[in-house]
């Protein structure tokens, strides 16, 4: 598993309690091939396992999150929503369009 620290690009407010609201969660993401690796990928739904340790603001228009993901989970995808071939996204739960501006590897776990 791996852990990150990503700064998302938001379209919108997000407000500060929306954000503690996702901290603790685990969610269970089915996500389907995304469109950037479709090419060289096999076309199918994969289970994966994403826990949000913390969320802040950032700046005016960014938040900073820190996840652990299971292995082999997009987590471009997993911001975005992927035109919404990855559900629940963090866009979905934020309520706004969200994009990766900057996604860093700053950890690995072996237990979940």
């Amino acid at each position: 598993h791996k852990v990150y620290e990503v700064i998302v690009e938001v379209e919108g407010k997000v407000s500060k309690s929306k954000l503690r609201n996702l901290v603790g969660k685990e969610l269970t993401l089915e996500q389907k091939t995304p469109q950037r690796v479709a090419h060289r990928r096999a076309d199918k739904t994969r289970k994966r396992r994403v826990k949000i340790l913390d969320a802040k603001p950032h700046n005016k228009n960014t938040i900073w999150v820190k996840v652990k993901t299971e292995a082999g989970t997009y987590v471009k995808e997993f911001v975005s929503g992927d035109e919404g071939r990855t559900k629940p996204s963090l866009a979905e739960l934020l309520g706004v369009e969200a994009r990766v501006s900057k996604l860093v590897v700053v950890g690995f776990e072996d237990e979940w």
